[in-house]
């Protein structure tokens, strides 16, 4: 939210923090820049007090929320505060009119080069002698009349227009091109001039009514907290959204640890709390652990460590009957429940098991070496899409337009909006996927290649070790022998026989699943 505000000199890591704040969808074809301004504003303002708070404040943009006390004045006292801080998105190629520059990272960067020449006032140059020759141009029309063009002095003279052209033409790309920046770079927020925002009645830009001072949502009248005039409030919104008596934040953020512990939150809307939200199953338990969090200092890791130690969290999926007439649901949580993978989490086992895992982040991204506009290229997201990293899933490139298949094929979150909670589906898409994926073959044949280094008697023991991480029962053990013999009646070689047997266990439900 504030990373360049905080006291101190900003460092990189603080700097790339503010990326939050320029990550989002844009509008980058729209022409108006006013419009383009509050749709970016209004995209800050959701992320922000969705992610921190659990309210749907954007709602308020057109009129007074309709569930919630949030009246549209409160909408655009906070929509001064952003619309007072420059994103730094970046943006280029054809079609895209709303571009900016992007923040300067200092770790790795190397001393500029000298630039030699001052391509500035050679186009200067340029420009004069430009001037010059068509004074002479227009004094030999005058006084050789209809009979200029046939003269020499005439011709040569254009012939030195064409050159001067060309010479300004290539100068302005050389000065261009040494204006571009380079380096590390990263999304961005950064302070603009500080302004108070009009009430758009209905949201429309061109239809303004009177000026809101920047400020927070009335409802939540829990600190004194001004905006200092000569800046943003974008500190004092972080303040304001940290300060332990902030009834909402330290909440959410339990709220979302639980959620992705357990499979489903304390308060299954993570994303909203507000009237339209569902209910806390258990209240007293959101507020303990609210409460722990903050007296521990905001650290989430101290509270995974405490929920992760907890009597809850080391129950087995097991069934009880008499449990289960109670709270049919597992509101209360009185045992574990049987989750389902996530998609990074999913591919990165495959991986793992396979011995292809790189844990190190990827040198780079395919990103950076494409060029124009990415989104209208399908050659570049085709590119994207089928990005082969061994890397962990966090550090795939992600296009909104290119999600990797593996990833999409298991329910990941949606780029373009705001998702707490993801859905699960089980579709055919799904087993189709882990039948003929390039993906998944790879990693069984290279699964089986390790195993193949086991003594015979011992290879389906290993191969239950490392994908279940537990022995196979003498039936397993019978079944996965007797498929493994069919698939060597097949296959041209023992190899191939235990890829098959490989990719079978890893497309299994026990693989794919958390009990």
């Amino acid at each position: 939210m504030a990373g360049d505000l905080l006291p101190g000199e900003p460092t990189d890591d603080r700097l790339v923090a503010t990326g939050f704040l320029a990550m989002g969808p844009k509008s980058l074809n729209n022409s108006r820049a006013a419009e383009f301004k509050m749709d970016l504003v209004d995209e800050q303002i959701d992320v922000t007090t969705r992610a921190f708070m659990g309210l749907t404040v954007a709602c308020a943009r057109c009129h007074d929320h309709k569930f919630d006390p949030i009246p549209t004045e409160d909408y655009y006292s906070m929509a001064g505060i952003f619309k007072s801080t420059h994103a730094l998105f970046g943006g280029s190629g054809a079609g895209v009119r709303q571009t900016t520059r992007l923040i300067e990272l200092q770790d790795g960067r190397k001393e500029p080069a000298e630039q030699k020449t001052d391509y500035a006032k050679l186009i200067a140059a340029n420009q004069a002698e430009l001037r010059s020759l068509s004074k002479k141009v227009a004094g030999l029309k005058k006084e050789l009349k209809g009979k200029y063009k046939e003269d020499p002095i005439y011709k040569e003279t254009i012939s030195k227009i064409k050159k001067t052209q060309a010479a300004v033409k290539k100068n302005r790309a050389k000065l261009a091109n040494s204006k571009k920046q380079t380096g590390p770079l990263a999304m961005g927020a950064r302070e603009g001039r500080p302004e108070d925002a009009k009430v758009h009645i209905r949201g429309n830009v061109s239809t303004l009514g009177k000026v809101i001072p920047r400020g927070f949502p009335q409802v939540l009248d829990f600190s004194n907290l001004q905006i200092d005039s000569s800046q943003s409030g974008r500190l004092q919104l972080a303040e304001w959204i940290a300060d332990p008596a902030n009834p909402l934040t330290p909440r959410v953020l339990a709220n979302r640890v639980w959620h992705h512990l357990f499979g489903r939150g304390i308060v299954r809307t993570v994303d909203n709390f507000g009237q339209t939200g569902e209910r806390p199953s258990n209240l007293p338990l959101l507020d303990f652990l609210a409460t722990r969090f903050v007296e521990n200092g905001w650290s989430v890791k101290k509270l995974v460590r405490e929920v992760v130690l907890s009597r809850a969290y080391q129950l087995s999926s097991a069934h009880d009957p008499a449990n289960a007439k109670i709270d049919p649901d597992n509101a209360l949580f009185w045992k574990m429940n049987q989750r389902r993978l996530d998609a990074e989490s999913m591919r990165d086992a495959m991986l793992a098991v396979s011995g292809r895992l790189i844990l190190s982040p990827a040198e780079g991204s395919p990103v950076q070496k494409m060029e124009g506009n990415i989104g209208r290229n399908p050659k570049q997201l085709e590119e994207l899409r089928k990005a082969e990293l061994d890397n962990r899933s966090i550090y795939l490139p992600v296009a909104r337009q290119a999600i990797p298949e593996v990833l999409k094929t298991f329910d990941f979150a949606e780029p373009s909006i705001i998702v707490g909670r993801r859905d699960v589906t089980t579709v055919p898409t799904q087993a189709l996927f882990l039948l003929n994926s390039d993906f998944v073959i790879t990693q069984a044949k290279a699964l089986a290649e390790g195993i193949a280094q086991v003594r015979k008697e011992g290879q389906i023991d290993q191969a239950f070790r490392l994908l279940f991480a537990r022995p196979p029962t003498s039936v397993e053990k019978m079944r996965t022998q007797s498929f493994l013999e069919d698939c060597m009646k097949y296959e041209d070689s023992e190899l191939q026989a235990w890829t098959t047997v490989c990719q079978a266990l890893l497309a299994s439900a026990e693989f794919r699943y958390l009990n």
